[in-house]
């Protein structure tokens, strides 16, 4: 991503969160993300099975996300 990254309300903050289709390369870092908030996350949403919390898991939801988008059914942003 290039230092000139555009919001709809003008340049986005240096730094700050940038909103993008996810990628393969993604897995790690949600992998991570939701087994450190599993807790919290618990207490909403769907049930989630033993598989969600691992990189295989997320790479399988990833990679339906982006086939999803890739038929115009989804963004590409990730879980529905």
């Amino acid at each position: 991503m290039s230092d000139s990254a555009t919001t709809a309300r003008g340049p986005a903050a240096p730094g700050g969160p940038v909103l993008r289709p996810l990628e393969r390369a993604d897995v790690p870092a949600l992998t991570r993300l939701v087994r450190e908030n599993r807790t919290f996350l618990s207490g909403s949403g769907p049930l989630r099975t033993e598989e969600h919390f691992t990189d295989q898991g997320q790479e399988r939801a990833v990679l339906t996300s982006l086939e999803a988008a890739a038929a115009d059914a989804s963004a590409g942003l990730g879980e529905k």
